[in-house]
Order: C-alpha cells, then structure tokens, then sequence
C-alpha cells in the first residue's frame, strides 16, 4: 500500500503460517527462505507489522500497530525502531523524532492530547540535553538530565495579563 518495493532478487509473494510461540502469519516476499522484502506478519493478539524485511528481520520502512491501538510508523533496522519515525499512543499523545534501539534518542517533538509540547533531545527514552517545553500557562527552557529539569533555565508562567519570568538554575523537577 503506502510502501515501495525493495530491489534485488525475490520469490513471488506467499502466505505462510508460523508455528511459533507468538503463532505468526507472514503474508510477503521470501528470500531464502526469509521474510525479504515488502510484508505483512500478523500475530494473535491483533499486533501486526506492515513493511520492509531483510534476511527475516524489520529492516527499513514499516509500521507496527500494537494490541493495544499504539501505532510506530518510521524506520526500523535489525527488527528495532532506529532512525526516524512517529509513535503514536492511543490516549493522544505522541513523539517525533529520532530513535535508537527501541528508545527516543536525539532529537523529538512529544505532545500531549490536551496541546502540551515538548521540543528537544532525548537520551534513553528521557528528556536529556535541551530542551524547551510549553504548556498552557507555563513555558521552560533549558537543561534536562535523566528526565528531570537540571542546570541553568528559563521558567515563564503566563497569569492573567502578565508574564512573569525566573532565570536561574532548576534542581530537579519544578
């Protein structure tokens, strides 16, 4: 559907029947005698993955929709998200940006349903480096490690008609 073919030698398309532990099917491209290619693999619990496979592994452009209405569209490499791609949770909130080994990794836009961003770097599926966050009445900028705001910043908070401003150093969450 929303992907292109992979070049190089392929069989024509099958489906096939996993007798595995998850209980997999795998409708696609075959290479000897791996998934290669563009495919669809379908398993039990409604999960199912719609893209490019290399030698058996997600490898390239795909999207993963979990049971439990969770949905990554992006790249994938060596059957983990890496690369750039959107992961999209059912309660409305979602993150853009890159990935690395399964975990928000560089640069990355998560939002909330209710209009809260965050725009900036990502460590180990933590908000790490800089980063500048916008809510409805607060806005900071500034340095986070492990998640929490730490170093210098800027801490905004919009009352009424004025503004009011703090420049100074966060110690942990504010």
């Amino acid at each position: 559907e929303m992907f292109m073919m992979a070049s190089g030698p392929m069989t024509r398309p099958m489906d096939t029947e996993f007798n595995s532990l998850e209980r997999a099917k795998y409708s696609g491209f075959w290479k000897d005698d791996l998934q290669h290619g563009l495919g669809l693999e379908t398993w039990q619990d409604s999960s199912r993955y719609e893209g490019h496979y290399s030698y058996g592994r997600k490898h390239g452009l795909g999207q993963y929709k979990w049971n439990d209405g969770s949905i990554f569209t992006g790249n994938w490499a060596e059957n983990k998200i890496f690369g750039l791609g959107i992961y999209k949770w059912l309660d409305g909130r979602s993150y853009e940006g890159e990935w690395r080994q399964n975990n928000m990794e560089g640069l990355g836009i998560y939002r909330w349903k209710d209009g809260r961003v965050y725009h900036g770097e990502y460590q180990n599926d933590k908000k790490h480096g800089y980063g500048i966050y916008d809510g409805k009445t607060i806005e900071k900028h500034g340095l986070l490690g492990n998640g929490k705001q730490h170093g210098l910043g800027v801490y905004a908070v919009m009352k009424e008609d004025r503004i009011k401003h703090w420049l100074g150093e966060f110690a942990g969450k504010c």
